[in-house]
């Protein structure tokens, strides 16, 4: 890529990193995320600044880095608390990714506030497709907080928003957080339903993230039930 400290080979850089995220591959997404946060430092532009630092958290969080990530969840704050509207919504996986960072950061209310800031993005940029991805965070945000009464709400809105798309990958990842939800309200039969089906859903998808989370919302959900081997 002849850009590679450009805007082109920013976006290309973060582009893989979210694809290493969605197969698990961890240490290759942070790899690529702190390549992408010093192109785009480079390159000038305050959303794509915001996005790769967005990425760069989750990255790190989701390795273990948590001074790396704890940096660049800050920087990224600071980013997007300087940026109007119009940025935001030009480039909305900032929040996005930050909301999710939040989750495993343990940032509940500041990820609560930007995942409403990222749906609100997420209209005014006409991204349609982003929904899904947004509406996991805020999902597991609302669940880890105890609001699961619009947890589920959210999540058996975004069930029906996959289907009506016929977005496999929305779909099970739907499925697997309306599980979680569930098992925490105790509802065991919702948790299995949706774990059964997320799981028969991901087995048309590569391994990675959504087909292991899958499995896992499903065990937990017969743990729940007592029926765990």
């Amino acid at each position: 890529l002849p850009d590679r400290d450009g805007r082109d080979g920013a976006g290309l850089m973060i582009d893989l990193a979210y694809g290493a995220f969605l197969r698990a591959e961890y240490d290759v997404m942070l790899t690529w995320c702190l390549e992408a946060r010093d192109a785009a430092r480079r390159a000038g532009e305050r959303p794509l600044a915001a996005t790769a630092a967005a990425i760069t958290a989750l990255g790190a969080a989701s390795t273990g880095a948590v001074p790396v990530a704890l940096e660049a969840f800050d920087e990224t704050q600071a980013l997007v608390a300087a940026m109007s509207g119009d940025e935001l919504a030009s480039r909305p996986h900032a929040l996005q990714w930050l909301c999710a960072a939040a989750f495993y950061l343990d940032r509940y209310a500041d990820g609560i506030a930007h995942a409403e800031a990222g749906l609100e993005a997420v209209r005014l940029s006409g991204k349609s497709q982003m929904f899904p991805g947004m509406t996991q965070a805020f999902g597991t945000l609302l669940v880890a907080t105890g609001r699961l009464g619009e947890a589920a709400a959210l999540l058996d809105s975004a069930v029906d928003a996959a289907r009506l798309t016929d977005n496999a990958l929305g779909l099970s990842w739907s499925l697997l957080n309306r599980s979680y939800a569930a098992v925490k309200a105790g509802d065991v039969r919702t948790a299995n339903e949706a774990g059964e089906e997320a799981v028969s859903v991901t087995r048309g998808l590569d391994d990675g993230f959504v087909k292991a989370r899958a499995s896992a919302a499903l065990g937990a959900a017969r743990l729940e039930a007592g029926d765990a081997p």
